[in-house]
């Protein structure tokens, strides 16, 4: 009877032991029978179970599969760590594809040449109400420009070409065509791309043009300010008001020309 009841108690202990214990299971199956202490963000801290006046020791969350407590419960990381890392680097891959796609849409360096059709007419200081008939005004533009980044940038320098064609006689008998030629830098900005390259930009520009062709020796300040769209990342189309304010011998001249432009930018 004794000995019965030493074998039961032998049975029992064990029993308890065992369940005492907590069991780590590593991804690669291989199992550690622990006391969990402590667990972070990052790592599991334990004792060994058999030496639990030991050192504390340290396992990295993401080499462990499941922990299975003294009480029967379990706890699995392998999901939820995954699920976590996963989500983290789908948010900075499509941050890095947004940035990266952004970038490469605006050229850092680049020579720009752009091509536009539309009417200009004139106005003169000291007369009242005056006010030219329209004259036909087609255009040449070419810049060399610079994107700090893919929402800012700079034109270096623009030189325009503007040829002004009489559609009828004005005020004073001009020649039937005159050219003015304009040297202007500028700033430029750009929207976030919306479809593919797409983008919104505006440019303001200005600097000091001369007539170059016709009976008159019209210099001095010009201005011009430019909406339009990025159609891919070469080709971009948009609407120029162009004012030039002449200073001439006789009475001041002022050019008023709005026109539509095309163009393409050619760089890296």
């Amino acid at each position: 009877m004794k000995k019965t009841l030493l074998i039961l108690a032998v049975i029992i202990g064990f029993g308890i032991i065992s369940n005492a214990q907590d069991v780590i299971l590593k991804k690669d199956g291989s199992e550690i029978i622990a006391k969990v202490q402590e667990i972070t963000d990052h790592q599991i801290k334990y004792k060994d179970f058999d030496f639990q006046n030991g050192p504390i020791r340290n396992i990295n969350i993401s080499e462990v599969f499941m922990i299975t407590y003294e009480n029967g419960q379990k706890e699995v990381f392998n999901k939820s760590v995954e699920m976590k890392n996963e989500s983290t680097q789908d948010v900075k891959t499509q941050s890095q594809t947004k940035q990266k796609s952004s970038q490469n849409c605006a050229k850092n360096i680049a020579f720009g040449l752009d091509i536009g059709l539309g009417g200009s007419f004139a106005s003169i200081t000291g007369i009242n109400n005056y006010r030219s008939l329209p004259f036909f005004a087609p255009a040449l533009g070419i810049r060399v420009m610079h994107h700090f980044n893919p929402y800012f940038g700079v034109d270096f320098i623009k030189i325009n070409w503007i040829t002004d064609v009489l559609t009828a006689n004005s005020y004073y008998s001009y020649t039937p065509w005159q050219m003015r030629i304009q040297i202007m830098p500028g700033v430029r900005g750009n929207s976030p791309t919306f479809f593919k390259c797409m983008s919104v930009y505006t440019a303001f520009r200005l600097g000091y043009g001369m007539h170059v062709a016709g009976g008159f020796n019209f210099q001095g300040l010009c201005l011009e300010t430019e909406l339009g769209l990025n159609l891919t990342r070469t080709i971009f189309a948009g609407f120029t008001y162009n004012y030039h304010k002449y200073y001439g011998p006789d009475l001041g001249l002022n050019m008023h020309t709005l026109s539509f432009r095309l163009g393409i930018n050619i760089g890296k």
